[in-house]
């Protein structure tokens, strides 16, 4: 990858202040105290301004992004447009005779390419189906075109995952190739960028809508790429037309109910924002601001339960955004702001319950406990200090062996891939753990997944008759 694409600037050299984005941090921590952030960065003009990175995340392991990935298969739409392939006034039933039900409905074949880029097809709903790891899932595409339509089309806002998919099966009939291969030439190396790790459905495809991973640095680059209008390092990779309209709002949001936010338009698998802003953005509080007025970026990934990431984003204007002028591009240099701006940043970790120990501790050292989890045959708990090491037999037969800490977290030394937290097939990934005692008997043992924002807890109860298991896997919250 392109290293150091944005050049590191103090914020006062760019015309924010230190103190504004300390500011911001705090009333973050203060609003949502119970979240999970992993990392944050400001840029302008260029310019890496801060960066926030929630240990034990780091900046460069690819994490999912959720349906920031639909921006992308948007982006790969708009390379068949310029090449000709396609048009977004095409009627997509005319790619995917073999895929439309024996009666097709007559509004079915009226949707456009256009139609499916801003989600207003009409359906009332997407029809869901289990993640990749389902290998009985029913195909996709075809269920777009089986789901029936029952607002004009064209007349509202409805979203729908489905529809980014059957855009990424356009892609794949359209060059013989899969959304990712077709996107690294024209896209992806032009970045300085890998292709990012995908799961698959079962038909083969890409999960394009939900699946991709990427940093935050990797991120920031469509963000300036799309704030440069689809020019890169002096070259105009994608056409300004095609850049300015997937930017555009193409419906209006006002039924959405995620936020205020969320109700000033779609556009091509962007959302139009307040103050000129568009971004794009994904679950659990995967994002990038863009503001083309005052040449900026704010880029945030986590794990924000869906109820909260609306208020991410306006403590972001409030704290930063609306104290930036375009007029102003630099500010008196604050040597003093700026080292407790960094040194805050720094020290910013993931919450973590710290834990006396437990009496228990040398009882149940290195003893085996059965489970009646489906995914957990048995547990061994193995105190030594303040680390904990978690050994266990997952139902398929294979181990499980990770650490975790008492006053801070453990990371496994390589990538973890286990059905015991089995989300998706690119759920492989270093375990961050911790441990705490919530009562003298109660052992609760908190991992992060920091390639995702899944996250899972162990809570194991005991007595005499030996340990009472339960497993709980979460996305967007922190629990105690």
């Amino acid at each position: 990858m392109e290293a150091n694409f944005f050049t590191p600037a103090t914020p006062e050299s760019c015309g924010v202040s230190s103190e504004w984005i300390v500011d911001f941090a705090s009333e973050l921590a203060k609003q949502l105290p119970n979240q999970v952030p992993h990392g944050w960065a400001l840029y302008r003009h260029k310019k890496l301004l801060a960066k926030a990175i929630y240990k034990p995340f780091d900046d460069t392991t690819p994490q999912m992004v959720c349906s920031v990935s639909k921006s992308f298969t948007s982006t790969a739409i708009g390379f068949c447009v310029q090449e000709g392939l396609v048009k977004v006034t095409d009627k997509i039933a005319d790619y995917f005779p073999d895929k439309l039900p024996e009666n097709v409905q007559k509004e079915m074949l009226e949707v456009t390419v256009e139609d499916l880029l801003s989600m207003r097809v009409g359906q009332k709903s997407e029809i869901v189906h289990k993640g990749a790891d389902n290998k009985d899932e029913p195909d996709r595409v075809r269920d777009f075109f089986s789901n029936p339509i029952v607002y004009p089309v064209g007349s509202i806002f409805g979203y729908n995952g489905s529809l980014t998919h059957t855009l990424a099966a356009l892609v794949n009939r359209l060059t013989g190739m899969d959304i990712l291969d077709y996107l690294n030439d024209r896209l992806f190396k032009k970045l300085g960028m890998p292709i990012p790790p995908t799961p698959r459905t079962a038909a083969g495809l890409i999960w394009a809508d939900s699946g991709m991973r990427f940093t935050q640095d990797q991120i920031a680059r469509l963000g300036q790429f799309y704030l440069d209008k689809g020019v890169w390092n002096g070259e105009q990779i994608l056409s300004r037309e095609w850049c300015e309209s997937a930017t555009s709002a193409h419906i209006g949001t006002e039924n959405c109910g995620t936020g205020i936010d969320w109700q000033q338009g779609y556009c091509y698998q962007f959302w139009r924002g307040r103050h000129n802003t568009f971004r794009f953005c994904g679950a659990y509080g995967q994002f990038c601001i863009v503001m083309p007025d005052l040449d900026a970026m704010f880029v945030y990934q986590g794990g924000t339960d869906n109820e909260k990431i609306q208020f991410v984003v306006p403590i972001f204007y409030d704290m930063i955004m609306s104290k930036m002028s375009a007029d102003v591009n630099a500010l008196p240099e604050n040597p003093e702001a700026f080292a407790k701006m960094q040194k805050m940043l720094s020290e910013l970790t993931v919450n973590c319950i710290n834990s006396t120990k437990s009496p228990l501790e040398s009882a149940i050292c290195k003893q085996k406990f059965t489970s009646d989890l489906v995914n957990l045959k048995e547990i061994t708990f193995d105190f030594e200090g303040d680390r904990l090491t978690v050994d266990a037999v997952v139902s398929d037969g294979t181990y499980l062996v990770y650490p975790a800490g008492r006053h801070g977290y453990e990371c496994t030394a390589e990538r973890v891939q286990s059905s015991f937290c089995h989300m998706d097939e690119c759920d492989d990934s270093v375990y961050a753990s911790s441990f705490y005692w919530e009562q003298p008997g109660h052992l609760v043992v908190t991992t992060h997944l920091l390639a995702s924002m899944t996250m899972f807890k162990i809570d194991a109860i005991f007595d005499r008759e030996g340990a009472k298991i339960s497993l709980k896997t979460i996305r967007g919250k922190y629990d105690k």
